[in-house]
């Protein structure tokens, strides 16, 4: 097992598009925010097309961290065979009175695993 830590944005995403592209068995990411934008786009393809190639793919997104983005992507992303799941997501019926566990309750962890 190898690990490996980055120290801009840039060189990580770069590692990660070629874990990910070089995925075998499983592909294993949590992350606080994901933007729909050129490079979040990127990582959507390059996650749907290892799920196509028979890798386990699960994404894990916080509910807050990635609310707006994610409420119409994580269908095509389930289409397409990524488990997408949700870290302490708010939800429509959510009751304020558990604000303040439910608001202070985020991952902000940032991790992709790859095998």
């Amino acid at each position: 097992m190898r690990y490996k830590f980055y120290t801009n944005s840039e060189k990580a995403w770069g590692a990660m598009r070629v874990a990910i592209a070089a995925a075998k068995e499983s592909i294993y990411w949590e992350s606080y925010i994901f933007v729909d934008d050129e490079l979040g786009r990127n990582f959507l393809e390059l996650l749907k097309s290892a799920a196509a190639r028979g890798v386990h793919v699960k994404l894990i997104l916080d509910g807050v961290g990635s609310f707006t983005v994610f409420a119409s992507l994580a269908d095509e992303l389930k289409a397409s065979g990524v488990e997408v799941l949700y870290f302490n997501r708010l939800l429509p019926w959510w009751n304020p009175a558990r604000l303040r566990m439910g608001w202070f309750a985020r991952t902000h962890r940032k991790l992709l695993i790859v095998s």
